[in-house]
């Protein structure tokens, strides 16, 4: 248990930083990234995919405690935005499931993070949302 609670740390981390080195050039800490994610549905797609593909890369989701996935994201939400804006955002993910922006911006976070992971290529996909918003 404390393994994985460590490794959770550290994926959240990662996480974090892979974030803040994209929205640094808009001159916003990550915390501010909270509000953009709550109007644009690709920027939250974005975040939701690559901690979508941070549960499956790094071994944090397990079948038989499904629970678990879920429950890193919540965490690693309110702790990139804080408790309250970190439920909202990770609440809004979760009701845009089916909206087509939030699917093309999952799906570009979640290959951003897998092409980080496989070949060390700088993640770009937020930067490129936010400079077109």
């Amino acid at each position: 248990k404390k393994k994985t609670k460590n490794n959770s740390d550290k994926v959240k981390s990662i996480i974090a930083e892979l974030l803040s080195v994209q929205i640094a050039t808009h001159g916003k800490p990550v915390k501010r990234l909270f509000s953009t994610l709550m109007t644009n549905k690709t920027a939250a797609g974005y975040v939701f995919g690559l901690h979508d593909c941070a549960v499956q890369q790094f071994g944090i989701y397990d079948p038989k405690n499904p629970k678990a996935a879920t429950q890193f994201i919540e965490d690693s939400y309110q702790s990139l935005f804080g408790n309250q804006a970190g439920f909202a955002s990770y609440s809004s993910a979760i009701g845009s499931q089916e909206d087509e922006a939030f699917a093309k911006g999952r799906l570009e976070g979640g290959t951003d993070l897998h092409e980080f992971l496989a070949n060390k290529t700088p993640p770009l996909g937020l930067s490129r949302i936010l400079l077109h918003e």
